[in-house]
């Protein structure tokens, strides 16, 4: 029996691909249709009803989530949705099937599936200006709304505690240069004393991963849905606007941070953490973002991981000495 992280990536696909079929039913989906959306860190479908309508099936691939987080996903996304923040409502079956596990035929392993209700849009690989003036809008209200809410028994999210959100630190170990260790082993201490400072002021539940690949822009509306909440953590509300700020960086726009505070102003008080304390965030997402590379099964991210490893490395050396994480820098520097 072949692992499911040795199969290819068209292999990988129809394991997937029978995963989501083997929940449907478990989820009280009666499908008419099933296509495949996307195959990367988790696993999308587009799933007609047969009494009409679509759901978005997703199978959890590369999440670390566990039961519990994942509930605890749906019940977020339940009670954003009522509070009017434009996110995709959950799937909730007849008898209340929320997430199931399924173990496809010569898989080896078990798949967490979960839904929600389709959302129409497009998704912008760069998000423009004015965008991020309206992901701001959409960060501090989401924020607000996650500051009034518990979570409901059985459900949570971890506590970002360290660089790594919840990934060991794979980074150390695929480094064979003594002084590439020393400069990671610098930012991640700089970085953990960072997500300390930002968690003595204060923690809730935050989106993420709040980036161009999670929001889908529809025409006739300013804000965007946002989705994909399986990064969701208890952290600073600073950790989203950092995650973003690594994203927005990219296009070498200063007027586009100053978009996002401005919009995020509109809702809500900035959190309120010194510029290094920010720099130490950013540089925390780098090093998450390196280490869940390392850690995927997916084959085309798997291929990146080299490279990218390099990447990480220059773009830390130009944080220790700059105070600054540019990830507009690549592994040429």
């Amino acid at each position: 029996m072949s692992r499911y992280e040795d199969l290819d990536e068209q292999r990988q696909v129809a394991v997937v691909t029978q995963a989501a079929r083997l929940a449907l039913p478990l989820l009280g989906i009666e499908a008419q249709h099933v296509g495949l959306v996307t195959h990367a860190y988790n696993t999308t479908f587009a799933v007609d009803l047969v009494a009409g309508g679509r759901v978005a099936v997703r199978v959890l691939v590369n999440s670390i989530a566990d039961d519990a987080h994942v509930r605890g996903q749906l019940a977020w996304a339940q009670a954003l949705a009522v509070a009017g923040v434009p996110v995709p409502p959950p799937w909730f079956g007849p008898g209340g099937e929320d997430v199931v596990v399924v173990r496809p035929e010569g898989a080896g392993r078990d798949f967490r599936v979960c839904a929600s209700w389709w959302v129409t849009g497009t998704v912008h690989p760069e998000i423009t200006t004015d965008q991020t003036h309206a992901l701001g809008g959409v960060m501090a209200r989401m924020h607000g709304q996650a500051s009034r809410w518990s979570f409901p028994d059985g459900t949570g999210f971890p506590t970002m505690a360290d660089p790594f959100c919840g990934y060991p630190d794979l980074v150390t170990p695929a480094l064979t240069d003594q002084a590439d260790r020393a400069v990671v082993a610098e930012a991640v201490r700089r970085s953990q004393t960072a997500v300390d400072a930002a968690n003595a002021i204060g923690v809730l539940p935050v989106h993420g991963d709040l980036h161009a690949g999670n929001l889908l822009w529809e025409d006739g509306r300013v804000e965007p849905y946002v989705l994909d909440l399986d990064d969701a953590v208890v952290a600073s509300p600073a950790h989203d606007i950092a995650v973003t700020a690594f994203y927005t960086r990219r296009s070498g726009d200063p007027e586009a941070m100053t978009r996002l505070f401005a919009g995020y102003a509109e809702h809500a008080a900035l959190p309120p953490v010194s510029s290094s304390i920010f720099e130490g965030l950013v540089a925390a997402r780098q090093l998450t973002l390196t280490a869940s590379l390392l850690a995927t099964v997916t084959p085309s991210f798997r291929a990146e991981a080299e490279a990218y490893l390099t990447t990480t490395t220059v773009r830390l050396r130009h944080y220790l000495d700059e105070g600054v994480l540019d990830s507009r820098l690549t592994a040429a520097g």
